[in-house]
């Protein structure tokens, strides 16, 4: 996955069986959340790119709600600390 950053991410997905199916990011993940400064109500939007001959199929953002102004939420997105980015975007 590309970030907004231009830094390429690489996750493994899994599916769950049971009660609880669901898609599970778990190889990568922790290294993402780490380089991005995630925290709890952080939001994660992973994109599929329309253009289907992208050398690069899926997007990732993150974005941080700061405030609420009039009865609407500011978001901001959260880009990566430096020392942090991906090996092949330093």
């Amino acid at each position: 996955m590309k970030d907004s950053s231009g830094g390429l991410w690489s996750f493994r997905c899994i599916c769950r069986d049971g009660i609880y199916a669901k898609p599970v990011f778990s190889k990568g993940w922790l290294e993402f959340v780490n380089a991005k400064n995630l925290k709890i109500d952080d939001e994660v939007v992973v994109y599929k790119e329309k253009d289907v001959e992208a050398a690069v199929p899926y997007r990732i953002e993150v974005r941080r709600k700061i405030m609420r102004l009039m009865g609407q939420d500011i978001w901001i997105e959260l880009l990566a600390h430096s020392q942090n980015l991906p090996v092949n975007a330093r």
